[in-house]
């Protein structure tokens, strides 16, 4: 164990459980936010819900006696502690993101004049900052910062949904034009990542794994909706199949024991599935579950210490004390701070 980690020692990779500042707001921890987009076809106003990790409803965050129409994406901000969703409403022509605390209280809304139609999707990389897909282009909030800046445009492709792996590449899904999933790095180069050669046929959905495994909703128009895993190399691998008829699959996102969850918007219904891609309802329509279309858990970094022994130095000392206590996901940030004075 001590010979692996010390493989790690040359690498610094900075993680959200070092950053400065960070404090935990009141969100429970491991509770699922849904966002629910009855207003998709016209069937009345949004709302979100909260339920516990057990699948239990807790809580209307958002109720419909606010009348919004047009949310649609779901994003935990875990440097913040708050909620962000997105409003898309072509009839008020209102594009714009906002963010809100524990209670649902509206804090700040976010707005360009560059937004434009069409759907407006959410990720946080792991500093706080938000990244922002939107009508041909990717733009961001950094944290603590009310300013959007348009970071650099798309091909021409429709906006399904947007991820992150953890070394800062993007990936979209293109159900409406390309039927693609696009792979973004940092300086905006734009590739595609998948295709219907990878088994991609009207992909929505996405969600990525602590590996950088990502995840694909295909919402097939002939036959039920399907899951395809693509490797960091974009190998692909069927995970589910069978799941559900178009509009299916909006959105998907992991717990923190890395557990899948999806959003079938045609069925009312979140899907919890196993590693094997065997599924279970997690809530449904009776849980006042209608068109879901995106879905948020409240997830904080992990705490990793550090200094054990706390004389300011990370030396040998710590380093048998980690051994000792050894926490698999806090060996990198171990491994960076090794060697350092505080």
């Amino acid at each position: 164990m001590i010979m692996n980690l010390k493989n790690y020692f040359f690498i610094f990779i900075a993680v959200t459980c070092l950053l400065p500042g960070f404090a935990r707001a009141d969100f429970s921890e491991g509770n699922l936010f849904i966002l629910n987009q009855p207003s998709s076809r016209s069937a009345g106003p949004d709302f979100i819900l909260e339920f516990s990790p057990e699948g239990d409803y807790l809580n209307t965050l958002i109720s419909t006696t606010l009348n919004i129409q047009g949310m649609r994406d779901l994003a935990f901000d875990p440097v913040s502690g708050h909620l962000f969703y997105t409003v898309n409403h072509w009839g008020d022509q209102i594009f714009e993101i906002r963010e809100i605390d524990e209670n649902g209280t509206l804090l700040n809304t976010y707005i360009s004049s560059e937004f434009g139609s069409g759907n407006i999707e959410l990720v946080f990389d792991q500093e706080g900052n938000l990244l922002i897909a939107n009508d041909g282009f990717i733009y961001k909030k950094e944290a603590g910062s009310s300013d959007i800046i348009q970071l650099f445009e798309l091909p021409y492709t429709g906006i399904g949904d947007l991820e992150q792996d953890s070394h800062g590449n993007l990936y979209l899904t293109d159900p409406f034009i390309n039927d693609v999933v696009y792979k973004i790095t940092p300086d905006g180069t734009a590739t595609i990542f998948a295709d219907s050669d990878d088994g991609i046929d009207n992909p929505y959905g996405l969600a990525m794994d602590k590996d950088n495994n990502l995840y694909v909703g295909n919402n097939i128009p002939s036959g039920p909706a399907t899951i395809v895993k693509l490797d960091p190399f974009g190998t692909p691998t069927p995970f589910a199949g069978g799941i559900s008829f178009q509009p299916g699959i909006l959105d998907m996102v992991f717990d923190a024991n890395g557990v899948l969850y999806a959003s079938c918007r045609s069925d009312h219904e979140i899907l919890k599935f196993d590693a094997g891609g065997n599924r279970v309802i997690f809530a449904d329509n009776d849980d006042n579950i209608s068109d879901p279309a995106s879905m948020a858990f409240i997830i904080y970094p992990l705490s990793c210490p550090t200094d054990f022994d706390e004389d300011g130095d990370i030396d040998g000392s710590d380093l048998a004390e980690f051994a000792a206590n050894f926490i698999e996901d806090c060996l990198e940030a171990f491994a960076g701070m090794f060697g350092q004075t505080n």
